[in-house]
């Protein structure tokens, strides 16, 4: 295995729709996926480090570790609630629609990263913050209980066959969940 790069050393990383993006080492260190990635590749800067993200999310992500790459790693605490207050310089890596921003909580937990997870976090609770139940399904594209739920139908629609849709269900062949059958016996 290959000794660990300088922190200075660009690798490329790539989107699941073939765009790349450069990121130093030391920037890396925010995101356990990625280390981990060029980890596990011998550290070989030369070719792109292929993630399942897309490129919108992919491109913030790296761009926030990019500004971040001098920091400490965040280290997430569990212990009792947490006061996430998202600095100023950090609200514009946080998309502001919904669709958007679902892929970016994806992306920054398959990622990793967790001090955008966070911050994403939040914004997702800022948004249903002093709103009504029906402001807030709009929002979070909730249906209401009285709502019929739309179904699409499928694109081809397989018939079972004959001897599946015919065959007589006999009583006995049905598994008895209560009465005496099933009892142990002492």
């Amino acid at each position: 295995m290959s000794a660990e790069p300088a922190g200075t050393t660009n690798f490329k990383v790539e989107s699941k729709n073939g765009q790349q993006f450069d990121i130093s080492y030391l920037a890396m260190k925010h995101s356990k996926t990625l280390k981990d990635l060029a980890r596990s590749d011998g550290y070989d800067s030369t070719k792109p480090i292929k993630v399942e993200v897309d490129e919108k999310s992919l491109k913030r992500i790296v761009d926030w570790c990019t500004k971040h790459a001098e920091e400490d790693v965040y280290v997430l605490e569990m212990k009792g609630p947490k006061n996430i207050v998202i600095p100023q310089g950090d609200v514009g890596f946080i998309p502001i629609y919904s669709d958007e921003l679902f892929n970016f909580i994806v992306a920054a937990d398959y990622l990793k990263t967790d001090k955008l997870l966070d911050y994403a976090s939040k914004k997702v609770a800022l948004m249903g913050y002093g709103k009504t139940p029906n402001e807030m399904r709009a929002i979070y594209g909730i249906r209401d209980a009285e709502e019929p739920m739309v179904v699409e139908a499928p694109a081809e629609i397989v018939e079972a066959p004959a001897e599946i849709v015919e065959a007589p269900v006999v009583a006995e062949q049905r598994p008895r969940l209560f009465g005496k059958k099933n009892q142990k016996k002492k």
